[in-house]
């Protein structure tokens, strides 16, 4: 055995005897916890061993011994609980500690041993973890290394840290329990935390791999979204998708497919990989197709053979399209985009060889979301603006509130189509149906006018008279004149003068024809009224002693007993109005009688009236009891037929949108 003084530069020894030190362990362990071995709790204070105490003597401490083992440990790349098995035994081994172990976190316990050694278990004696317990949480609470002692022993803790994080914390301990007596505990010290580095460069090791596949899966999909991107339709970036996911992943094959209808079945195969055409009637496509329509069925991941959490029913299309290639794995998954569209789905093929397929199917399932993302990006881009459109309308329909807007909008639509009564509305008047005109019989001057516009009037009754002094000034020079003639005849006669005779016979006549017509005049003075009826005009009151001339209209009288009524129906309105249909009026001087018709002509060309254009249409109101006068306005509805409710509100609208744009 090597004393302090012939160990080497490297190395820390203090003398020891193996003998000693596991009798005085034993006599050590049984004072601190009274416990015989096999026991299962504590033993009595008075149970006792006979075992003679004798002072230990820790062994020599090498760290050229300690750094091959270590860097053995890491060379063999074993799993975490190799490692931390194997860390133990070489602290126990390098320090002869009476018990070593490490301490790990349980997210459900706190502290819990993950590993430990008991040297001296063979001699029936252990160490109770609580009595290290303290020790061990202040060492991971501080993250640094605690030293206690629990009576003869030395409790060493050193933490094991992560330096990764945002904030040092402490993912471990290793703890070792010495007998050191006089001895210095800074060797073991710096034992542990060789070895506490040891398993941090283990845990990066580790992670490595990870974070390397972690980088290569981040390129690879940045890289894929970025070609999908910039493809110029759908079916480009499905063959670009296909080509680059089967080289990532060294796949079989990759498929993907596209729904003819928003979520459901009957996928089209868009591209597979490898393949520059696709034969659609061929197997391999339509396995690939029922697969993908099974997989929309099922509606989330699935894999073949099954892993953990993966349903195995409503497989039978994979399983069909597996046994097409044998020594393969089958995922699959549906092209969900983040707003919860249903692209299609896709397919991947895995040959047995691939290594880390666990990861490769995380991949997978992890990256679905992403591809539907970039081909909804695609198609959205490559689509034009009323494509757009309609996707968004259906997108909106396609939800909760969509589907409850669908169902208000579908009533409405059902409301809009329920046939009404279709009324063409337009202003109205009332005209005579004939006029009677009242004119002067001769050229003379007007005496007198007994009746003014509005009067009502019968037939033959006196409504002006004329001057007659001319006429009686007229008719005695007249009368004189032939007195003077028959003298002249009378003589002539006398005189045998047969020619002037004949001469003043004629011109009695002429004058006796002039004498009849002055008489006539004279007794047509007075104007009567042709016909029972209304004077529309002639408003003579003023016009008293005024010259008139031959035909010229004094009174204008219109008969009461049937009148006209004019419909001034627009030009737009025109097509839906014709003879026989129903009309129902009412005048502003009767608002509130309704009064019925129908239209008996319609005139053939347009009249500008209140500078509209419109067309007439006429029909035959009954007055027999004079209550309407000619003149009287109101408002009219034609009945033309049954229209959908719809049409009535928005046809008038329409029409004017589209004379805008026409």
């Amino acid at each position: 055995m090597q004393t302090p003084s012939q160990s080497n530069a490297n190395s820390f020894s203090i003398a020891s005897h193996d003998g000693a030190r596991v009798d005085n362990a034993e006599s050590v362990a049984k004072k601190r916890l009274g416990k015989p071995p096999g026991s299962t709790g504590r033993l009595e204070n008075n149970q006792r061993t006979d075992t003679a105490h004798r002072t230990p003597v820790p062994a020599p401490i090498s760290l050229d011994r300690l750094h091959l083992e270590l860097h053995r440990l890491l060379v063999i790349r074993p799993t975490g609980d190799q490692i931390t098995t194997s860390l133990v035994q070489t602290a126990a081994s390098l320090s002869n500690a009476m018990w070593s172990g490490y301490f790990g976190i349980d997210p459900a316990n706190g502290l819990v041993c993950l590993a430990q050694h008991n040297a001296i278990a063979d001699r029936n004696l252990g160490l109770h973890q609580t009595s290290l317990l303290p020790t061990v949480q202040l060492c991971h609470e501080s993250c640094t290394v605690k030293v206690s002692l629990q009576g003869d022993l030395t409790v060493i803790a050193v933490p094991v840290l992560d330096v990764e994080s945002e904030a040092i914390t402490c993912v471990g301990c290793f703890c070792v329990a010495l007998n050191l007596g006089r001895a210095t505990a800074e060797p073991f010290v710096l034992m542990l935390q060789l070895i506490a580095a040891t398993m941090g460069q283990f845990r990066q090791t580790k992670k490595q791999p990870a974070n390397e596949w972690q980088v290569e899966s981040t390129a690879a999909i940045v890289d894929l979204m970025s070609q999908i991107a910039l493809s110029h339709d759908r079916k480009s970036a499905a063959i670009v998708a296909t080509n680059r996911l089967a080289g990532f992943l060294n796949a079989s094959v990759v498929a993907i497919g596209f729904c003819s209808r928003r979520g459901r079945t009957n996928n089209q195969v868009m591209s597979i990989s490898g393949s520059a055409k696709i034969d659609a009637g061929g197997k391999q496509a339509k396995l690939l197709q029922t697969a993908m329509d099974e997989s929309l069925v099922r509606g989330g991941f699935t894999s073949l053979p099954a892993i953990e959490a993966d349903d195995r029913a409503m497989k039978l299309a994979h399983q069909q399209l597996l046994e097409s290639h044998p020594n393969h794995r089958l995922v699959s998954s549906p092209l969900v985009t983040s707003d919860g569209e249903t692209l299609g789905a896709w397919v991947c093929l895995l040959p047995d060889d691939v290594q880390n397929q666990a990861r490769t199917v995380r991949f997978v399932n992890a990256v679905s979301n992403l591809l539907a993302d970039a081909m909804y990006a695609n198609r959205e881009a490559a689509a034009g603006v009323c494509q757009r459109a309609t996707r968004s309308v259906v997108r909106f329909f396609d939800g909760k509130v969509g589907r409850r807007a669908a169902a208000a909008l579908a009533a409405i639509l059902l409301i809009l189509c329920i046939p009404m009564p279709h009324r063409v509305a337009c202003n109205c008047q009332l005209q005579p149906t004939e006029r009677r005109f009242a004119v002067a019989p001769f050229q003379g001057i007007l005496l007198e006018s007994f009746v003014q516009p509005g009067d009502l009037v019968s037939a033959g009754q006196s409504i002006a008279k004329m001057d007659d002094r001319e006429l009686v000034l007229q008719l005695a020079d007249l009368t004189a004149q032939r007195e003077t003639v028959r003298k002249k005849r009378d003589v002539s006669r006398s005189a045998r003068d047969a020619a002037a005779t004949k001469i003043a016979e004629l011109e009695i006549e002429q004058l006796n024809a002039q004498i009849a017509l002055a008489r006539y005049k004279q007794d047509r003075l007075t104007i009567r009224a042709p016909v029972d009826g209304v004077v529309l005009q002639g408003k003579l009151e003023n016009a008293q002693g005024a010259p008139v001339r031959t035909g010229d209209v004094l009174v204008e009288v219109s008969p009461l007993a049937t009148l006209k009524l004019e419909l001034n129906v627009a030009e737009c309105d025109l097509s839906f109005v014709a003879p026989k249909q129903p009309v129902t009026f009412s005048l502003e001087g009767t608002p509130f009688q309704q009064l019925q018709g129908s239209i008996d002509r319609i005139r053939p060309e347009s009249e500008i009236r209140n500078n509209r254009n419109v067309f007439v249409s006429e029909l035959a109101v009954d007055n027999e009891d004079q209550k309407f006068r000619p003149g009287m306005q109101g408002y009219a509805k034609v009945a033309a037929g049954n229209r959908p409710l719809g049409w009535l509100l928005f046809h008038r609208p329409a029409q004017r949108v589209y004379s805008i744009f026409r």
